[in-house]
C-alpha cells in the first residue's frame, strides 16, 4: 500500500465517523424536537432514512449506528432505501424518518482523498 492509498483509507475512515457523528448528534437532538413539537413519539428508536450506496450504506451494512447507539439505549429502525435524497427528505418532513442522509458526497470523497 502506498502513501496515497494509506491517506484514501485513512480520508474514508474520517469521512465515515464524521458521518457517525453528525448522525449521533442529530439522534442526540430528537428527543428535545419532538417535546417541543408537542408530540408523543417513542424516542428510544430513531429512524434513520437512507437510499443504496455510499457511505450510509456501508454504515448499515456494519451496523455502526446500531452499535453505537445502544449503548445509550436507543434502536435503529432503517426507513428506505430510496432511489435519491428527494424522496428521503420527504419521509423525514412527513415524520416517517427522523434523519435522512443524501445529497452528493462526490465533492466531500475528492476534497479529502486530495487532502483538503
Amino acid at each position: 500500500m502506498n502513501d496515497n492509498d494509506k491517506q484514501a483509507h485513512f480520508s474514508r475512515r474520517n469521512l465515515l465517523q464524521a458521518a457517525l457523528a453528525g448522525a449521533a448528534l442529530g439522534a442526540a437532538g430528537l428527543p428535545a424536537l419532538a417535546m417541543a413539537a408537542g408530540k408523543s413519539r417513542n424516542t428510544d428508536t430513531v429512524r434513520l432514512a437512507w437510499g443504496r450506496g455510499g457511505l450510509p450504506g456501508i454504515a448499515r451494512s456494519r451496523g455502526v449506528f446500531e452499535k453505537t447507539l445502544a449503548n445509550d439505549g436507543i434502536k435503529v429502525q432503517w426507513v428506505g432505501p430510496f432511489p435519491n435524497h428527494a424522496p428521503s427528505l420527504q419521509a423525514v418532513t412527513g415524520g416517517s424518518a427522523d434523519f435522512g442522509f443524501g445529497g452528493s458526497t462526490t465533492p466531500a470523497l475528492a476534497a479529502m482523498i486530495a487532502g483538503s
